[in-house]
């Protein structure tokens, strides 16, 4: 990283900085024969190996200026910046390795039909281009206002919608500076109003084009009568492009106010908020008869977001040299769709088995991906139960069911338990997060703890559906026999003919928690002994990440995040979080 500062003229100044950040990697993966009965052996030994090169460059141009002239008090700034990053890689492997002593990929041969040798590899590079603008006015620290506006040019759309135009105007009253406010106990009242639009292009590169994969085993085909026959290449298209897709814009309205009582002992702030968010960016199906193995990229929906945040701050400082700071903090947001394609259009999603089963539904008028699922009621303990579960012309609404399987309820009335018995049932996004900061010092120690949670949101245990499904959870010890009528875990079947695995309000969960996220003590050494070391400062310290999680929900995070927009709140059993507990010093010289 490199930067330099240059005073041009009284308040005008200059500033570049360039940077750049390079990463190589390389990786290898080496299987040895190995035999575990007839279905699971392999004979010869394989090996795969990868390197990449990352590299990402930002450049940027400041010019700023600004002065006083009375009360009044201006500044100024213009840039400009570019970013690049440039990704390289290559893989290369075989599943025939000469000897497993020789652990190079030339030592890779084919000696049957089903040996084989690929290579592959990337090679694309990314871009942004910014021009930008901000002013800043405020009259006696009274009246503040700030205007700024931005023009950014992106790699990731074609020529027609490359570049985007943002901008964003706020101001603020500090009333507590006013000659006719006199309160002793209100020490800072700061009423505040902003409004802007913001771009989005955080998508895959090249999504205006389409993709094509050339040659391979599958692709490749031998044409003629010939016995020697020369193979041609074949190709196959795994994506479709989008020559139109566009920035995504939110424009955002901001309310709110920054408070401060006895003498700014306790500080905090409230904000109203309220952004839609248009042309969306986002994978949008296509019919899997189309051959094609990728989602197009489609601006696709209108969204609104709005809600409020809450925080406020104790500072306390203790006569006996116990001082610190609390800090807790509470949001709420409401989230829905207010366009998405035709009127009629939806998007299923959330999928548990491949692309079955699909648990979220988006569209109009609700929150994006909301659980669609059928509603059980309870299991049925007996077959006078499955007998009185009858629709209006008396026919058995689950004629399949056995005691021991679960109940679903006919929603629409049709007579009948179909997808059109499907309701919508929340959504993966929580109704409040939470947060709690407690940081403190005392002599020569120090102490900080930090919690979040979530409440009011669900989770669709997607792995637990899996496992039920394959007859692999430890939960099944404790399924629902003739003997053992006294559980919530329904009978276990090899041919499931009830559906008592279909997506239903079963596999939902309340997963709502509160967590410990960080802790840590410290303590600094004093400094009349550090000074003998010749540094200027030492201090030892532990600490944790990660460390308790309260919840019901059962699966291994309550707070997972997936790949799309669409399937929120799905758990399809990623890897569970990792609690970290660390030994430290910090030294200065």
């Amino acid at each position: 990283n490199v930067a330099a500062d240059l005073k041009i003229w009284k308040g005008l100044s200059y500033k570049f900085t360039i940077g750049n950040t390079i990463k190589n990697g390389y990786s290898y993966t080496q299987t040895s024969p190995y035999d575990f009965g007839p279905q699971a052996f392999v004979e010869n030994a394989s090996r795969y190996e990868s390197r990449y090169r990352d590299e990402s460059s930002v450049m940027n141009h400041l010019l700023n200026y600004e002065t006083k002239i009375g009360k009044h008090d201006i500044k100024a700034m213009v840039g400009y910046s570019r970013e690049e990053k440039i990704f390289k890689g290559t893989t290369a492997g075989g599943n025939h390795l000469y000897s497993p002593l020789l652990e190079v990929l030339s030592k890779l041969v084919i000696t049957s039909g089903s040996d084989f040798i690929r290579a592959g590899g990337w090679n694309w590079t990314e871009r942004l281009e910014s021009s930008f603008g901000r002013v800043n006015y405020n009259y006696d620290g009274k009246y503040f206002f700030q205007g700024s506006v931005r023009q950014d040019g992106s790699s990731k759309f074609g020529s027609l919608n490359r570049e985007g135009t943002f901008w964003s105007v706020s101001g603020g009253w500090a009333v507590h500076k006013e000659e006719f406010f006199k309160s002793s106990f209100i020490s800072e009242l700061k009423p505040r109003m902003s409004y802007g639009i913001l771009g989005n292009e955080d998508i895959p590169p090249f999504r205006y084009l389409s993709g094509i994969n050339i040659g391979g085993g599958q692709l490749n085909y031998p044409f003629g009568s010939l016995p020697s026959q020369v193979v041609s290449v074949g190709a196959i298209a795994t994506s479709v492009g989008n020559e139109n897709i566009k920035w995504e814009q939110t424009a955002t309205f901001d309310a709110g106010i920054d408070f401060g009582f006895l003498n700014n002992s306790i500080t905090g702030t409230f904000d109203y908020f309220d952004s839609e968010t248009t042309d969306m960016l986002a994978p949008t199906p296509i019919p899997a008869t189309s051959g094609v193995i990728e989602n197009i990229y489609t601006n696709i929906a209108t969204m609104q977001n709005k809600g409020w945040e809450f925080s406020a701050t104790y500072h306390h400082t203790g006569k006996n040299g116990f001082n610190f700071d609390i800090t807790g903090n509470i949001s709420h947001t409401e989230n829905k769709i207010i366009k998405l394609g035709s009127e009629d259009a939806q998007i299923q999603d959330g999928y548990v088995d491949f692309e079955n089963n699909p648990t979220t539904i988006t569209k109009e008028g609700l929150p994006v991906a909301s659980f669609n699922l059928y509603k059980s009621d309870g299991i049925f303990q007996s077959v006078d139960q499955i007998n009185a579960h009858k629709n209006a012309a008396g026919d058995l609404l689950q004629p399949d069911a056995k005691p021991g399987d679960l109940k679903f309820v006919d929603t629409d009335n049709n007579g009948y338990i179909d997808d059109g018995d499907k309701i919508i049932m929340g959504s993966g996004l929580a109704d409040y997060d939470l947060g709690l900061n407690f940081n403190g010092s005392y002599k020569n120690f120090d102490f900080a703890i930090f919690f979040n949670g979530k409440l009011g949101q669900n989770m669709y245990n997607g792995a637990k559906m899996f496992l039920y499904k394959e007859n692999r959870s430890s939960d099944l010890l404790n399924a629902w026999t003739p003997s053992n009528t006294n559980t919530d875990v329904y009978r276990t079947s090899f041919n499931d003919v009830n559906g008592n695995n279909r997506v239903s309000d079963y596999f939902l969960e309340d997963a709502s928690f509160v967590r410990l996220k960080n802790i840590q003590v410290g303590y600094t050494i004093p400094q009349s002994f550090v000074s003998k070391l010749k540094l200027n400062r030492l201090r030892v310290y532990a600490g944790a990440t990660n460390v308790l999680t309260f919840t019901k929900y059962s699966g291994f995070d309550p707070d997972l995040t997936n790949g799309s927009t669409f399937s929120r709140g799905v758990d399809r059993g990623y890897y569970p979080l990792s609690s970290t507990f660390v030994l430290g010093l910090n030294v200065g010289f």
